[in-house]
């Protein structure tokens, strides 16, 4: 089920909402996935304070081509969008994978069972490195909200004497079309970026990119705060961070790298 439009889409103002980059070339080969460290690399490890003592961030893996990260729910597994490429990291044992998908993948996430939803034109629903399902092409720009039963996410356009206009749909997990809303962004929102989405379809959703609740103290930008005194500048500004703490992947200058949390040296 579709809600049309009354007015007339203009896409090209939509680069304040956050324009649809260029397709990606061509993917290169898994093991080209994640490069390994070297001395051009411009960061130093920094120290974390920690229950246990103190541990550092180190040893930065550059992630290219990363538009969007997420790590599993319960497993040791990053996954990250490189154009129209899904690449995944086992975490433990450095395997990774490449697998295309044949369209631009703007956003992803997993699930609290660990499905990863893909925003790739459709809501895509993968398991175990295939797609189980695929909805209704819906040109989507970013997923909003995530839990067990489903996936909310949103695109962007405008309107003439309006301005920039939300449409949001919540899809189940047989990617079919449970709700749909198109509305102005709210007063206040700047950019995609900024839009927290509508009411949840749901109660149990979820924002797919919130951090972890058990940092050692408040993500300001590119800063830790410990406290309304103390912050501790990190080498780039948090993208996610998994579960257990130990695994950052923080963005400087578009060049999103994979960092480790452990005793300094």
């Amino acid at each position: 089920m579709r809600i049309p439009l009354l007015l007339t889409a203009i896409t090209a103002a939509l680069c304040i909402m956050g324009c649809r980059a260029e397709p990606a070339p061509a993917p290169q080969p898994a093991d080209a996935a994640v490069p390994t460290t070297d001395n051009a690399w411009p960061f130093p490890p920094t120290t974390l304070p920690h229950a246990d003592g103190r541990l550092a961030l180190a040893e930065p893996q550059p992630l290219p081509g990363a538009v969007a990260v997420a790590f599993h729910p319960a497993r040791p597994l990053l996954a990250w969008a490189d154009g129209e490429t899904l690449r995944t990291l086992d975490l433990d044992n450095g395997t990774s994978e490449a697998t295309p998908v044949g369209h631009w993948i703007a956003d992803l996430a997993f699930s609290p069972q660990g499905d990863l939803w893909l925003a790739a034109d459709s809501a895509q629903r993968w398991r175990d490195g295939t797609a189980a399902c695929r909805s209704e092409p819906y040109a989507l720009d970013r997923l909003l909200g995530v839990d067990a039963a489903g996936v909310t996410a949103a695109s962007y356009t405008h309107g003439d004497g309006i301005g920039p206009l939300r449409r949001q749909v919540w899809i189940d997990n047989d990617c079919r079309l449970e709700h749909e809303t198109t509305a102005p962004l709210p007063a206040g929102v700047r950019n995609a970026g900024d839009d927290p989405g509508a009411a949840p379809w749901r109660e149990t959703l979820r924002p797919v990119h919130a951090l972890p609740e058990a940092l050692p103290g408040r993500i300001d930008g590119d800063r830790i705060r410990l406290d309304d005194a103390t912050a501790i500048a990190l080498p780039g500004r948090p993208m996610a961070v998994s579960p257990d703490g130990r695994w950052w992947v923080l963005e400087h200058d578009g060049e999103p790298a994979l960092w480790r949390l452990d005793e300094p040296d």
